[in-house]
């Protein structure tokens, strides 16, 4: 299936069933707009293990001090990594590999706050 290519002024770059949408700004940098689009065309479906192992490896070919320089400049680009947020269109989007990531990180710092306190507390 064809995925058509929508310009919008929030996030990255983002995988829908219908679309693929991208910054408006990104086109203008060659160089991060060609691999994160071959990126996003990548993707299998929104949620299964595949796309998470996907977005977990390195983009090929993406220069990626220019991205993050895309990133910290642009503001509105800072909802990409929001497990969950408000799209103008499609109302609240639950995005699940970060929700997952997300819960992760906080088990991890959790386990670790527990066992720093009681090492801490001698128990």
């Amino acid at each position: 299936m064809k995925k058509e290519v929508k310009l919008v002024n929030f996030g990255v770059a983002n995988n829908y069933f219908d679309c693929i949408e991208i910054h408006k700004d990104l086109p203008k940098f060659p160089r991060l707009y060609v691999p994160i689009l071959k990126h996003e065309f990548g993707h299998e479906g929104l949620t299964t293990m595949g796309d998470l192992k996907h977005d977990l490896n390195k983009i090929p070919g993406l220069n990626y001090k220019e991205y993050y320089k895309f990133i910290l400049t642009r503001p509105s680009t800072w909802v990409q990594y929001l497990p969950i947020w408000w799209h103008p269109k499609r109302g609240f989007v639950f995005d699940f590999q970060h929700i997952i990531i997300y819960t992760i990180l906080i088990l991890l710092v959790s386990v670790n706050v527990f066992f720093w306190m009681a090492l801490w507390k001698g128990i």
